[in-house]
């Protein structure tokens, strides 16, 4: 149950829905796309993220702790970034005389 401001945000998640395509384009591994808890155990090939690299703007990270091969857990420092993203323009209303026009930005939150 993930929420923001006390609002739902995320009801339900499955993490073996969870696919990561990838975008090498190359005749050997073109068609790979990996799921991560079924074949290489939950967050077995996660890293840390870098600023700029793989998250952008006012970034909010989060640590990891994950199995290693005999049941330990290990911390993956900053392997979760979240953020609020500009999506655009939501919507834009003009009014004749002084009011004129007002646009409203379109945000989403970025996990």
């Amino acid at each position: 149950d993930v929420r923001f401001d006390d609002r739902p945000v995320l009801a339900r998640a499955s993490v073996p829905e969870m696919v990561v395509p990838y975008g090498d384009t190359s005749p050997t591994r073109f068609w790979i796309s990996y799921f991560d808890a079924g074949e290489y155990l939950l967050g077995k090939n996660a890293n840390a993220l870098e600023l700029g690299c793989d998250c952008l703007g006012v970034i909010r990270y989060f640590d990891a702790h994950v199995a290693d091969d005999r049941g330990n857990a290990v911390r993956v420092p900053n392997v979760v970034c979240m953020h609020e993203e500009d999506y655009g323009i939501l919507w834009k209303h003009t009014e004749q005389g002084p009011v004129g026009a007002q646009v409203r930005r379109s945000r989403r939150l970025v996990v």
